[in-house]
């Protein structure tokens, strides 16, 4: 199963990690000024990032003009890596074991678990589809 629920949502969702010692929390001025909306954070120095798609564009010239620059120091100096988001990282061993089995059920009883703090339009356009 691909993971691909908010394809249509103008979103793109991703992994911001910072370096060891930095805090997430301490950078929301960061995060905000680069259009980067912190939806989760994992732990005190990973967050799970969401933005627009056109913000997403613009960040990745920034972030190319920094790599081949060094210009926009003060933005990339707090971010250690960025990271694709792969929604199936949730899933449970158990769901793992049972659709990697030779014989996998007809059916499944699963628990969707969406990002938090996403618009209530996003949520309703993801259930829809399953």
């Amino acid at each position: 199963m691909v993971d691909n629920s908010l394809a249509d949502s103008n979103l793109m969702i991703f992994k911001v990690e910072l370096p060891e010692g930095e805090k997430v929390k301490d950078k929301k001025d960061l995060f905000k000024s680069t259009g980067m909306q912190v939806k989760t954070v994992k732990n005190e120095n990973k967050a799970i990032i969401a933005t627009t798609k056109t913000q997403f564009q613009l960040l990745k010239g920034r972030i190319d003009n920094y790599a081949q620059s060094g210009s926009g120091k003060t933005y990339f100096d707090y971010i250690a890596d960025f990271k694709p988001y792969i929604g199936s990282e949730k899933n449970s061993s158990a769901l793992q074991r049972t659709t990697c089995a030779e014989k996998v059920p007809l059916t499944l009883d699963v628990q969707l678990m969406l990002l938090p703090n996403l618009d209530a339009d996003i949520y309703d356009n993801v259930i829809k589809k399953y």
